[in-house]
């Protein structure tokens, strides 16, 4: 490896660490959070939009067979009197309405596994989504009890605003309180 691409690799390094050290990582969680937010909303939609497509095909059909059984009956009553031409042309119609009746059939099967697949996609998503977010908030907090720590350390020994120190006897005092008060906790 030549010198030129390490010093290369090195810069892009260097860069990249200052970037890291530039971002809020918090602010990053929170937006990354936020764009999963958006894409659920948006698989939900696309799954609303395909179930109401489902149930007007849905619907559709059951026309479809209501007519089909209506030109049944038109053909048998025109086989009985013996009316070949239209029996003909009922035979053709009735063709025609079961294709669309197959067509439609066909259709909201598809309809149903694609929706069935979408649907258990966007339970997963969401669960991770929602272990994200758990996650994300534990992280936050982390970092709230880093920055209230830090403080505490900066925090000067004497002087305005110096932390007090807190004696044996006041430790014991508030020891004492405290037993006081479970005490009557436990009696109620």
């Amino acid at each position: 490896m030549g010198i030129m691409t390490r010093f290369a690799r090195l810069c892009k390094a260097d860069v990249h660490g200052f970037m890291d050290q530039l971002e809020d990582k918090g602010l990053v969680l929170k937006q990354h959070l936020r764009e999963m937010e958006d894409e659920l909303a948006r698989k939900d939609a696309r799954a609303s939009r395909m179930l109401g497509m489902k149930q007007s095909r849905e619907q559709e059909l059951a026309r479809t067979v209501r007519e089909t059984n209506r030109i049944e009956e038109d053909l048998a009553a025109a086989l009985g009197s013996d009316r070949d031409d239209i029996a003909r042309f009922l035979i053709k119609k009735l063709k025609t309405v079961e294709a669309q009746k197959r067509e439609l059939e066909n259709f909201i099967a598809i309809l149903d596994r694609d929706l069935d697949g979408l649907c258990e996609c966007v339970r997963t998503q969401r669960g991770q989504y929602e272990q994200l977010r758990l996650q994300a908030a534990a992280y936050q907090l982390r970092a709230e009890q880093e920055a209230f720590r830090r403080t505490l350390s900066d925090c000067p020994a004497t002087g305005a605003g110096a932390c007090p120190d807190v004696s044996d006897e006041e430790i014991e005092l508030e020891l004492l309180r405290r037993k006081k008060s479970a005490g009557k906790e436990d009696a109620s």
